[in-house]
């Protein structure tokens, strides 16, 4: 049976495909990696990297190999950090990565729960706009994010589904004639977002029909409490999250929903530090509260796997 630390040295050196980067990773000499590497190669009997004088690559039964191998890996360092991790209260500065002050769901209320429930630790909040809304900087441990994410190396997690509807203001509905349906929204101001590929454009349901409306938006805006802000100041119609129900707005369309938009909570490991996973336990129980308090009609389901 081949040896699993050449595997996981192997795996290290597939995802960088150049020694001398993986020997500083590791902490190893590169000449003790490729001894390594030759050794696991002799074990299958078959080359998994081709060396160049420019790097490395991949052989067809290198990349399978990688594959199966990786996630492996992964979840042996899972395992020993778990262990590592028992007994060991969260420490440190929590830096979070956000969209925006995600205001519907008291999110100031979350992290001043957690500063008392932890006050050995400081919470450090950017709302800094990453580049296609999903990378995020080694220096985080938790960037939430709107929409499903695109593959990368980036650990997704699924905090909730979040229920979102039409709302307009009532200034707004008296000088223009609220739609009667789907369509008749091209003939009103709608205002846009960039937060999420989602809500680009609207997918409404009612009653197991669904229509895709590509609402003309005039103004936009990256940030929900902006766009609530133009709602409420009687700019037009926009798509925002139900649970804004009851705070000086008025449903359009009541009859039809906005297809639930997902909030990730994205970070660059498997095995964050225990401030992470404390914060993301307290923000998951608190969405499940705030969801399952919006009227029945609107509730979805709010949690998926739990964080570990």
């Amino acid at each position: 049976m081949p040896n699993l630390n050449d595997i996981a040295i192997f795996v290290e050196v597939a995802k960088l495909l150049h020694l001398g980067r993986s020997a500083d990773k590791l902490d190893m000499p590169a000449s003790t990696i490729s001894r390594r590497l030759r050794c696991l190669e002799r074990e299958l009997g078959i080359a998994l990297l081709i060396r160049t004088t420019r790097g490395m690559l991949l052989t067809d039964a290198g990349t399978l190999y990688f594959d199966t191998c990786r996630e492996l890996i992964e979840q042996a360092a899972d395992a020993h950090h778990a262990l590592r991790q028992l007994g060991l209260e969260p420490t440190g500065t929590l830096r979070i990565s956000l969209p925006d002050t995600l205001a519907p769901f008291a999110f100031v209320g979350v992290v001043r729960e957690f500063c008392a429930a932890w006050p050995g630790i400081d919470v450090l909040l950017d709302y800094s706009a990453f580049k296609d809304n999903c990378a995020t900087p080694a220096d985080f441990d938790i960037a939430l994010r709107w929409g499903v994410q695109p593959d990368s190396d980036l650990v997704s997690r699924h905090l909730a589904s979040v229920p979102y509807r039409l709302y307009a203001c009532a200034s707004y509905l008296d000088a223009h004639p609220a739609p009667a349906s789907p369509p008749e929204l091209r003939r009103h101001q709608c205002l846009g977002t960039e937060i999420c590929s989602e809500l680009s454009q609207w997918t409404l349901r009612t009653d197991g029909e669904t229509v895709h409306i590509a609402a003309r938006a005039k103004v936009r805006a990256n940030n929900l409490d902006a766009l609530t802000d133009l709602v409420r100041g009687g700019a037009g119609i926009a798509a925002l999250p139900a649970v804004a129900l009851g705070h000086g707005l008025v449903p359009v369309l009541p009859d039809w929903s906005v297809a639930p938009i997902p909030l990730y909570a994205l970070q660059t490991t498997r095995h964050p530090p225990a401030r992470a996973r404390a914060f993301l336990h307290l923000l998951q129980a608190r969405l499940q509260e705030t969801l399952t308090s919006t009227p029945a009609a609107l509730r979805v389901q709010a949690l998926a796997a739990p964080i570990l």
